[in-house]
């Protein structure tokens, strides 16, 4: 499971505070940042055959989709 969320809408990035995060929604953006093995075992479950593209930049250069 992944801990440590923040919310970074306009206001939030306007004033450099995160927002709290009681839940993510299902229609957020996510942008995650951190080790991409956790991260997607961490959504797998929630969002298994719902994403489109999940995209890794380097160092492994591959883009995954489920």
């Amino acid at each position: 499971m992944m801990t440590g969320w923040e919310r970074w809408d306009a206001e939030a990035v306007a004033t450099g505070v995160p927002k709290p995060v009681g839940k993510v929604a299902d229609d957020d953006n996510l942008l995650i940042k951190g080790n991409n093995l956790l991260a997607l075992h961490s959504l797998k479950a929630s969002y298994e055959a719902r994403v489109k593209l999940i995209y890794i930049d380097p160092p492994y250069n591959k883009v995954l989709t489920w």
